[in-house]
């Protein structure tokens, strides 16, 4: 009796042995293939944003070249234009009467200009 037992209190070990084993192979193998599904994903994530980074700072930098270029185009232009004074016809006098519910602005000539 001290045999069978023996060989069933080994059996018993081995296969609870075995079932340990299993599930730490299965524990070790499964987040395994999670976290490496999941760093693809982050590395996927990361190389988009990276990217879009890239892509946001070129958009930027050709904003800023055409900002620069259209101010440097209209200085250029303004510096072309002649110069012309225009004299008024007359010196304008201007009144303000004011009243709760509107305002008049009165624009008069007062004399004539030369």
């Amino acid at each position: 009796m001290k045999v069978k037992a023996y060989s069933s209190l080994t059996h018993r070990m081995m296969e609870s042995k075995l079932r340990l084993l299993f599930f730490v192979l299965l524990a070790a193998f499964i987040p395994a293939v999670d976290l490496s599904r999941t760093e693809k994903r982050e590395t996927k994530g990361f190389q988009e944003e990276e990217n879009n980074q890239r892509e946001n700072q070129l958009r930027a930098e050709q904003l800023e070249t055409t900002y620069k270029m259209h101010l440097a185009e209209t200085n250029w232009r303004e510096k072309q234009k002649p110069v012309t004074r225009v004299q008024p016809d007359c010196v304008p006098s201007l009144t303000l009467f004011t009243q709760p519910d509107h305002i008049i602005l009165v624009i008069r000539c007062l004399r004539q200009a030369g």
